[in-house]
């Protein structure tokens, strides 16, 4: 067997045999989730689609999720949560989407579903398909989509 030389964390070399097992360092690196916490002490759960960034595939999240890059694809409130998304200028979603709460500044072709809930329409944005809501603001949208009032949570 041949011997290799490796430094420690304490700078001191200790010697090895290649082939036999590692020296004991006494510490093992561990990854651990940190999270923000509200003034509640509660975890804010967040999930962003940043700007230059695609992503294909169904979500399903709680909390608030900013779309400003593209989404191809539909995105579920969790059944034990709230879920609020934001589409930003950038963002452009193509899917549907069943959240409590949706706030569109960029561009959303699909079904929304905020059945219960909210949808806001901001200046500049562009929306087509279907719009289930319970509150609806349009504040110089371009929109092309069918309105369906609820005013009932719907299982999402």
């Amino acid at each position: 067997m041949t011997n290799e030389t490796l430094n420690s964390d304490d700078g001191s070399l200790t010697n090895v045999s290649l082939g036999a097992s590692m020296p004991n360092s006494g510490v093992i690196p561990v990854l651990t989730q940190t999270s923000n916490l509200s003034p509640s002490g509660h975890p804010i759960k967040r999930c962003l689609v940043e700007s230059g960034l695609s992503f294909t595939g169904n979500v399903t999240a709680e909390g608030t999720c900013t779309i400003a890059g593209n989404l191809i694809g539909n995105m579920h409130e969790k059944a034990s949560g709230e879920l609020q998304v934001v589409i930003s200028e950038s963002g452009n979603v193509q899917g549907d989407i069943y959240a409590s709460k949706v706030s569109v500044m960029g561009a959303c072709q699909g079904t929304v579903d905020a059945s219960g809930g909210s949808v806001d329409l901001h200046p500049n944005s562009v929306v087509k398909g279907h719009i289930r809501y319970g509150q609806l603001q349009v504040n110089s949208a371009e929109l092309n989509a069918t309105l369906e009032r609820s005013t009932e949570k719907k299982n999402r």
